[in-house]
C-alpha cells in the first residue's frame, strides 16, 4: 500500500476499524521480525554445516551406535538450502518494509501524532516510533543513520552502517562460493547440476527482492523532496 492508499483507508473508515487494522499490522510486523531472526540463525547453521561437510579433513561422525561416513549428499544439498533461506529472507525483508510503512502511518493516526513529512519515509524513525514499534535491528540502524549531527557524527554513523550493507552482500557471495565449490568437486554429478540450476534461480530472485525496494525508496525520496 502506498501512503496515499493508507490515508484513503483512514479517511474512509471508523476509528475502530483503523485501530483494528493497525493492531493486525503491528502483530504481523512482530511475527515477521521474529521470522527474520530465525532465518538468520538457520543460514548460519546451514553455512557452517556445508563448510564442515565439504571439508577434506572430516572423515566420520559417530554418536553412540549411529555413525555417518559419507557427507557428500549433505554437501550437495546445502547450497540449495542456503539459497532458499536467503531468498525467503529477502522476500520477508521486502514484506517487512511494506508492513513497517503501513504500521508507521497508522500509528501516527491512532496516537494523534503530526510528525514531519520525512517520518513517513521508511528510513526515518523518531523517538515516538522507536518506542511503540516492535524492536528490529535494521529499524534501529535506520534511526541512527538518519540522526542529525556534525560532519564527524555523520561519518561515524556511515561507518556503523557498513556492516549492515555487508550483511546483504556477504550471504549472496557465500552462496555463490558454495555453488562454485560444489560444482568443482562434482562437475558431472546430476544432482549437483540440478542444485546449481535451482540455486542460481533463487539467488537471482534474491537480488531482485533486494534491488526493487531500493528503487522504490529512491523514488519515494524524490517525491518527498519535490
Amino acid at each position: 500500500m502506498t501512503k496515499a492508499e493508507i490515508e484513503d483507508f483512514i479517511n474512509e473508515n471508523s476509528e475502530e476499524r483503523v485501530f483494528d487494522f493497525y493492531s493486525r499490522m503491528y502483530t504481523k510486523l512482530t511475527t515477521t521480525n521474529k521470522r527474520l531472526n530465525t532465518l538468520t540463525l538457520y543460514m548460519l547453521i546451514v553455512g557452517l554445516t556445508y563448510f564442515i561437510s565439504s571439508s577434506d579433513g572430516l572423515l566420520s561422525i559417530s554418536m553412540g551406535p549411529f555413525g555417518l561416513k559419507d557427507f557428500s549428499l549433505i554437501a550437495k544439498l546445502m547450497p540449495l538450502a542456503f539459497a532458499y533461506l536467503l531468498m525467503e529472507y529477502a522476500l520477508l525483508s521486502k514484506n517487512q518494509s511494506e508492513l513497517l510503512q503501513i504500521t508507521k502511518t497508522l500509528a501516527f493516526e491512532v496516537y494523534n501524532q503530526q510528525p514531519e513529512e520525512k517520518y513517513y519515509n521508511l528510513n526515518h524513525i523518531n523517538s515516538f516510533l522507536s518506542a511503540i514499534l516492535p524492536f528490529s535491528i535494521i529499524t534501529q540502524f535506520s534511526r541512527l543513520v538518519t540522526m542529525k549531527g556534525s560532519i564527524l557524527t555523520t561519518i561515524f554513523l556511515f561507518i556503523l552502517w557498513l556492516p549492515l550493507l555487508g550483511s546483504i552482500i556477504l550471504p549472496i557471495s557465500y552462496g555463490g562460493w558454495m555453488l562454485y565449490n560444489i560444482k568443482g568437486q562434482y562437475p558431472s554429478d546430476l544432482l549437483v547440476n540440478v542444485v546449481l540450476a535451482i540455486s542460481i534461480w533463487l539467488l537471482l530472485l534474491t537480488l531482485f527482492f533486494y534491488i526493487r525496494p531500493v528503487e522504490n525508496q529512491i523514488k519515494n525520496n524524490k517525491q518527498l523532496n519535490q
